[in-house]
C-alpha cells in the first residue's frame, strides 16, 4: 500500500534524505539494468522501464529483500516525480511485486549471462523468425530488424541514419562518431569489392609496418573521388586526415551485401520510414541527430526489442534469449568466415581489429559460405605447406 501511495500521491512530502536515497537507488537500478542488456563493449544500451523492472524482479545480483524494496520504492518515486508514461501493465506489475516472494529464474540463460561474442545459431534464427512472423505487425517489424542486423551488422540506433548508395551497398553512419563534418560529402566507392580489398597489401591500424594501413588506403581512395581541390582545400584535407586516421572510428562505412539479402534491409528501412512519418512527420529526417535518434528509440527500437524478447520466451522453452546485439555478432562471425578479420572490422565501423576480434563471435562459429578471397587464402596456405613439405632438404 505504501508503494501505491508513493505513485498516486504527488502531494506527499518526503524528507530530503529519503529523496537522496531514492535518487541513489534509482541510479543503481539504471546501471544494473544497463549492464544486463549490454552484450558488447560498444553497445549503446539504454534500459527501458520494462528492463529495470525485469532486473529487479529476477534479482540476478542476489540483493537482499530490503535493498530490493528500497529500489522498488525508488523506481515508483521516479515514475511519479518525472511523470513517466510507461506501460501501465509494467507499472501495475511493479506495484504488486513483493521482493521476498520472488524466486530465482529457473532457466540458466538470461541477459546477465549473455557474454559478449554470443551469436544466433542458424537453426535458432529460423525458429525465432517463424515465431516473430506469427506475432502481428510488430512481430514482422522485429523480424525484419533482426534479419537486417544479421545481414548488415548495423547497431540498432544506426538504422535511422542509413541510406542506399547502390542496389547492394548500404551506407551506415557510425553511431559512436559525434562530429559530423565535410566527410559527409565524400561519396562511396571503397572496398565494396571484397576480392579487391583482400588483395591489398595492408596492415591493421596502429601496427608497426612499412606499408600503409587499411584505414589509410580507405581514406585516400575516398578522398580521390571527391570534388575537393587539393591545393585550395589543403587545410580541410589535412584536418580530415588528422580526424579520420589513427585515432577514431570511421564516420560511416559502406557495406556490400548480396541482392537476396538486400530484401530484408529494404523491408526494414521501409518500416522505419512508415513509423517515423506517422509519429514524427514527413520531415523527420531533418531533425537534429540527437532528437532523431531519441524518437527512433522511443517509437521503433524499444517496441521492436520488447516483441523480440517475448518471441524468445515463446519459441524457446529452455529460456534462451536473443537480442539485436546478437544479430550484430552473428554478422561479425559470418563476415569473418567470408572475408576475414580486416574487412569485417571495416564493415562494422571499428577503427582497428581488436574489438572485432575480442568482443564478437569468431569466424569458426559463422554459418555463411566462405567468400572466394578467403577460400583462395586457404588454398594458398595449403599450397605453400605442400611446397615446403616437398622441397628437398638443403642438407
Amino acid at each position: 500500500m505504501q508503494d501505491k501511495n508513493l505513485l498516486q500521491n504527488p502531494g506527499r512530502q518526503l524528507k530530503s534524505r529519503t529523496i537522496e536515497a531514492y535518487k541513489k537507488a534509482y541510479k543503481a537500478i539504471f546501471l544494473q539494468a544497463t549492464n544486463e542488456i549490454r552484450t558488447a563493449e560498444d553497445d549503446p544500451a539504454i534500459p527501458t522501464l520494462s528492463d529495470m523492472v525485469w532486473s529487479l524482479k529476477y534479482n540476478l545480483t542476489q540483493l537482499r529483500a530490503n535493498t530490493l524494496q528500497l529500489r522498488k520504492s525508488a523506481l515508483l518515486w521516479h515514475i511519479r516525480e518525472y511523470k513517466l508514461h510507461g506501460d501501465k501493465e509494467v507499472i501495475h506489475d511493479l506495484i504488486k511485486w513483493k521482493p521476498f516472494k520472488v524466486p530465482m529464474p529457473s532457466f540458466p540463460l538470461h541477459r546477465k549471462t549473455r557474454a559478449p561474442g554470443r551469436m544466433i545459431p542458424k537453426d535458432d534464427l529460423e525458429i525465432l523468425s517463424h515465431q516473430l512472423l506469427k506475432m502481428g505487425e510488430m512481430g514482422i517489424r522485429s523480424h525484419h530488424m533482426l534479419m537486417a542486423g544479421v545481414t548488415c551488422g548495423a547497431r540498432p540506433i544506426e538504422w535511422v541514419n542509413s541510406a542506399w548508395v547502390s542496389p547492394n551497398v548500404i551506407r551506415i553512419l557510425t553511431a559512436k562518431e559525434k562530429n559530423f563534418n565535410a566527410w559527409n560529402a565524400i561519396p562511396p566507392g571503397t572496398f565494396t569489392d571484397h576480392e579487391e580489398f583482400y588483395g591489398q597489401e595492408t596492415t591493421a591500424t596502429n601496427e608497426h609496418s612499412n606499408g600503409p594501413s587499411s584505414e589509410e588506403i580507405d581514406f585516400e581512395r575516398r578522398l580521390s573521388e571527391t570534388d575537393l581541390d587539393m591545393e585550395k582545400d589543403q587545410e580541410l584535407v589535412e584536418d580530415l586526415r588528422k580526424s579520420r586516421i589513427g585515432n577514431s572510428t570511421t564516420l560511416f562505412r559502406d557495406v556490400s551485401i548480396t541482392v537476396e539479402d538486400a530484401e530484408w534491409v529494404v523491408l526494414h528501412m521501409a518500416a522505419i520510414k512508415t513509423v517515423m512519418i506517422e509519429v514524427v512527420g514527413p520531415e523527420y529526417a531533418d531533425l537534429p541527430k540527437e532528437e532523431l535518434e531519441e524518437a527512433f528509440r522511443k517509437f521503433y527500437f524499444h517496441p521492436v526489442r520488447n516483441v523480440l524478447w517475448r518471441a524468445c520466451k515463446k519459441a524457446f522453452p529452455d529460456g534462451r534469449l536473443y537480442g539485436l546485439a546478437d544479430a550484430r555478432s552473428t554478422f561479425a562471425a559470418n563476415r569473418k568466415r567470408q572475408f576475414g578479420l580486416q574487412q569485417t572490422a571495416l564493415d562494422m565501423g571499428h577503427s582497428g581489429s581488436r574489438t572485432t576480434r575480442g568482443s564478437y563471435a569468431s569466424g569458426r562459429q559463422g554459418w555463411a559460405t566462405k567468400g572466394l578471397a578467403q577460400q583462395n587464402k586457404n588454398e594458398q596456405v595449403d599450397q605453400q605447406c605442400e611446397s615446403e613439405a616437398e622441397a628437398p632438404s638443403s642438407q
